[in-house]
């Protein structure tokens, strides 16, 4: 066994004794956070850079799926030159060097927030290793099929939203060689996660299912699905495979649930999802459910936890940014204090481990919120939107990645007007523009360019009115 390995037991030996005594001293947040993992002192606040590949709808590689400055597009690059690319290394650097700021922010705010239980890059713990010389953790949300329509989603996820507004296909950069590419990783993987669109809907995911079953039997094969899709076929698959299923639930009563999931039926819902839990049990990897908490069910959200709780159950809540008008993050100092005030006059039975764990995340759901309320306090400086639009256009117009001609599509010159034209959307408010300049900022311009290049003006203008919401 490896020191590694040693130190990793005698930590988790005493962790329980001692950890209270040192939380209580100290009071910076990173700080506190290590203090609540039951892994080596040493190790980084966060391992997906070391042992994670998240593969997105657009054809982009990151190591979470919460990146967005580390992306590699996956055209005519293999997961060999993904993996020690010159942008993963560069998050390495920076997440050994405690910066979470650099690509990291939700992380960053729910650590800042004392949501320790919550944090994503907790999830990463799981696969503290002494050999990091491949990943043995993949995402992938490679297919936007999906029968749903559902209000936080968008476009780019969803191919029922993209029918309803008439666009057309996304491209497709994934196919049945990303598949034979694959092969010589499944084995060494522990853990993988499926998400779209509906993955059970996806043709190529089940392509991916049958290599991983075959290949690597005891490998998790996680799905988020939204519940709605169960047949015979799809039952005898996850008996010969170690699946963890995620079931989407966004409230417990019917009307709400139906209203933030167009197409989806409550009840068919409830059958379905007794279904899996069964199969959870029997396969000793439990359901989870993922929650997003809106402007449109928070009041619901207690009576979910306690729904969790009653099937013994886990549940964490998912951070939604947009659209702005259902975003928790968006919202007005009032209404998030009238939540707060709400939450916290909420009472849990702690009767299991599962019940534990989401009350924690619960507590810290709160503590989000109350970080969100104080900065949601503070009115919009117009200026420092100016700019933070300045310096985005100076680093287009800076960029040599992009070409200058204004002939083409892709320009320079075409690039800043589709920017200015989603910026001056006349319905949008000052503090919109700034929500929205704040979205564009948070990405390389080179992954912009890309975006924005293979789209018209009106298809850009019309996916970031989605951010924006009704």
């Amino acid at each position: 066994m490896s020191s590694v390995s040693h130190f990793f037991d005698w930590i988790k030996s005493s962790f329980a004794a001692n950890a209270s005594d040192a939380f209580t001293a100290v009071t910076n947040p990173l700080e506190q956070y290590k203090l609540t993992r039951q892994v080596p002192s040493h190790t980084p606040l966060c391992l997906a850079p070391y042992t994670s590949i998240s593969f997105s709808i657009d054809g982009y590689a990151t190591v979470c799926c919460l990146n967005r400055k580390t992306t590699v597009s996956v055209v005519d690059q293999t997961i060999d030159q993904i993996w020690t690319s010159p942008e993963f290394e560069r998050l390495r650097h920076e997440i050994k060097n405690n910066n979470l700021g650099y690509d990291c922010a939700i992380c960053k705010h729910q650590i800042e927030a004392g949501d320790y239980e919550g944090v994503k890059a907790r999830s990463s713990d799981n696969y503290l290793s002494d050999n990091y010389s491949r990943p043995v953790f993949m995402e992938f949300c490679l297919d936007n099929t999906c029968n749903l329509a559902c209000v936080m989603c968008n476009s780019l996820l969803s191919s029922s939203i993209r029918k309803n507004e008439k666009l057309p296909p996304l491209k497709k950069f994934y196919d049945d060689s990303f598949v034979e590419q694959l092969i010589p990783y499944i084995p060494h993987l522990k853990e993988v996660v499926f998400s779209g669109g509906e993955p059970f809907l996806t043709p190529l995911y089940f392509k991916m299912w049958e290599k991983m079953i075959a290949l690597n039997p005891k490998l998790i094969i996680g799905v988020v699905t939204n519940g709605s899709t169960l047949n015979q076929r799809i039952k005898d698959l996850l008996q010969r495979g170690k699946f963890k299923i995620n079931i989407s639930i966004d409230s417990v009563d019917k009307q709400t649930y139906e209203a933030v999931r167009c197409n989806a039926s409550f009840d068919h819902l409830m059958d379905n999802f007794k279904w899996f839990v069964q199969y959870g049990r029997e396969n000793d990897q439990r359901v989870n459910i993922p929650v997003c908490p809106l402007t449109n069910n928070w009041r619901g959200i207690p009576e979910l936890v306690r729904f969790a709780n009653t099937h013994d159950v886990s549940i964490n809540f998912v951070h939604v940014d947009r659209p702005f008008t259902l975003a928790l993050s968006r919202a007005s100092y009032t209404l998030l204090d009238e939540i707060i005030v709400y939450y916290q006059a909420q009472f849990f039975e702690d009767v299991s481990h599962s019940s534990k764990v989401n009350i924690r995340r619960f507590e810290g759901l709160i503590g989000d919120l109350k970080n969100w309320r104080e900065a949601n306090s503070i009115e919009n400086n117009l200026q420092q939107t100016y700019d933070a639009l300045q310096k985005l256009v100076d680093n287009i117009k800076s960029s040599e990645l992009i070409p200058e001609s204004s002939t083409h599509t892709d320009s320079k010159s075409a690039m800043i007007d589709k920017v200015n034209a989603v910026i001056e959307l006349s319905e949008i408010t000052p503090l919109q523009r700034a929500k929205l300049l704040s979205v564009f900022n948070s990405y390389s311009i080179e992954r912009l360019h890309d975006f924005m290049s293979s789209k018209s003006k009106s298809e850009v203008v019309g996916f970031f009115k989605e951010y924006i919401g009704k």
